[in-house]
């Protein structure tokens, strides 16, 4: 029950806010939420929504539901940040843990990568928003591994990776891209799929159109039977979603069913539901060529992970969120973890309406609260070579010009450039390996953890959820969600309309107003929208006017 909106929302007075994400919709719709490609007045976008809106209604599905362990995150960041760091690493344990009853699968997984990549055929990767950058940072990491050992250099082309709207949707949101099936295959075929290829398609719910639209294309042309791998129950995605049933329905594609319940923050599926499928398809890539044997690889992450300290983090959460409501900024320097780190720092923005990444070609841009630095780097082409340890690949589609450019995607300078050319009051957070150690550096708090796990992409996976909780509980300090609800999440596709909708309309429950229907509060959600300002959270405005309408 939100008693004191104006405090919740004050909490964060200090962040500066803008309006862009990078999340994503589930079903080809006319119209981009934010102006792209068709312009609608008000009344015909809620129209349109509402005529569509069974195909974005995802409440039912468990990674959308509230995680029962975290119904008051948000007030226990504030009173005891240690406790909730342990409580986050206890729900990514189990999350891992769940892995094991998958491993047989996995190992099929592993047999068809081998045979493709023995044949010198090559393994695609497929995703879009967060599943998206999983897929590019296991292509980066496989080049690195390929670069490093003269026995593999002729693999290092082998893997293929893509994300809904090219590289430059690592970093921007490509709006509308991921609603629609063809533009997934298109994108597929663009990169040259042939019948002698393996497409692996990760979503984290299973019911995406772009991914599901690449992965019908690659069964109705490759010899090999493609992957789909995903984390919500069959049964309920076949009932809800025609675009699920015909591909959990196909004989002709391999499923890896990977559910996993809510994630601990509702709805944020970069959370458990990315962990998960990272660890599935790495374990599968990385030991094919030499046909490891699974189980000992994943049971040596379990260990490790289950060492590993996570309240270290403690102090660093605490002042990195002081940073911010100081009127500073952040900027994250790395040697080696540049994906690992850019994806998470990336996906603070549409899960908590944070100004993303700015870019130098953008009109007057709003300076995002942290940025990203490589070492030894020193222009932005470097960087990005650094990033994908390739040049990137983008999108010549007029439609979605000149945000999927050369140019544009040139105009994120990540080298050490960047500490000139942002000239602000930023504070220096090294995330660097030292000593084969993962060593975190930020004001006068310092932390390491062992790097002695056999396969780099694990390695690369703890510091994920490393930042995952960091951020997340950063965001919590700073009152960017109530009790585990993205209250603050960017509206800015129509799942996420769907998805502020039912949070407005569970927040009226708690205080008992019972008299506003779900189509009443899309319409309210659209309205707000339309003049959301920096700092503010669709969902409490909302719900303001709704309690309160002026």
């Amino acid at each position: 029950m939100v008693k004191n909106l104006e405090s919740i929302s004050n909490s964060a007075s200090n962040l500066k806010s803008n309006s862009t994400s990078d999340s994503t919709s589930n079903s080809a719709s006319n119209s981009t939420l934010d102006g792209g490609v068709f312009d609608l007045s008000l009344d015909e976008e809620v129209s349109t929504f509402l005529k569509q809106k069974d195909q974005f209604q995802f409440g039912a599905l468990p990674t959308e539901k509230p995680h029962p362990e975290t119904m008051n995150l948000s007030y226990m960041v504030q009173k005891d940040l240690k406790n909730s760091i342990l409580l986050l690493r206890n729900i990514d344990l189990k999350a891992i843990l769940t892995v094991e009853n998958h491993l047989n699968q996995i190992i099929n997984l592993q047999r068809a990568i081998a045979k493709i990549l023995q044949q010198g055929n090559r393994v695609y990767l497929c995703g879009c928003g967060a599943t998206g950058r999983l897929c590019l940072s296991l292509e980066s990491l496989w080049r690195e591994w390929c670069q490093e050992q003269p026995s593999l250099h002729k693999y290092l082309d082998s893997v293929v990776a893509f994300m809904a709207g090219g590289d430059t949707a690592l970093v921007r949101a490509i709006e509308n891209f991921e609603d629609f099936t063809e533009y997934g295959a298109k994108q597929l075929a663009e990169l040259n799929f042939t019948e002698n290829d393996l497409l692996i398609s990760i979503t984290e719910g299973g019911e995406t159109p772009f991914v599901i639209g690449a992965t019908l294309y690659a069964v109705n042309l490759s010899s090999c039977k493609p992957f789909f791998i995903y984390c919500n129950p069959d049964d309920l995605l076949k009932k809800l979603f025609d675009r699920s049933r015909k591909v959990i329905n196909h004989p002709q594609i391999e499923k890896i069913n990977l559910t996993v319940g809510p994630m601990s923050l509702a709805g944020s599926t970069r959370l458990q539901a990315c962990t998960v499928q990272n660890l599935a398809v790495g374990l599968a890539l990385f030991t094919a060529l030499e046909q490891q044997e699974i189980k000992p690889v994943y049971q040596e992450f379990v260990d490790f992970f289950s060492q590993v300290d996570f309240t270290l983090l403690e102090p660093l959460i605490q002042a990195e969120a002081n940073v911010y409501q100081q009127n500073q900024f952040v900027l994250y320097e790395t040697d080696q973890f540049g994906l690992s780190i850019l994806t998470d720092t990336t996906e603070r923005s549409p899960t908590f309406s944070l100004t993303p990444f700015e870019n130098i070609y953008d009109n007057e841009p709003l300076p995002s609260l942290c940025y990203l630095s490589l070492s030894e780097t020193f222009g932005a082409d470097d960087a990005w070579q650094k990033l994908l340890f390739r040049s990137p690949r983008v999108l010549n589609w007029s439609q979605y010009m000149p945000f999927t450019s050369d140019k544009y995607i040139g105009g994120f300078n990540f080298s050490q450039q960047i500490k000139t050319i942002r000239s602000k009051n930023h504070q220096l957070f090294e995330i660097k390996k030292v000593d084969n150690h993962l060593y975190w550096q930020f004001m006068n708090h310092s932390l390491q953890f062992p790097l002695n796990l056999k396969y780099s992409f694990m390695n690369h996976l703890l510091l994920k959820v490393l930042l995952n909780i960091h951020s997340t509980l950063l965001m919590g300090l700073l009152g960017r969600y109530e009790r585990n609800l993205m209250t603050w999440v960017k509206p800015s596709c129509y799942k996420l309309i769907d998805r502020a909708a039912r949070y407005v309309l569970y927040l009226l429950e708690q205080d008992n107003i019972t008299r506003h229907s779900y189509e009443d509060v899309v319409q309210y959600c659209f309205s707000c929208r339309k003049d959301l300002k920096n700092n503010e959270s669709i969902v409490l405005k909302t719900y303001q006017n709704l309690i309160d309408p002026k």
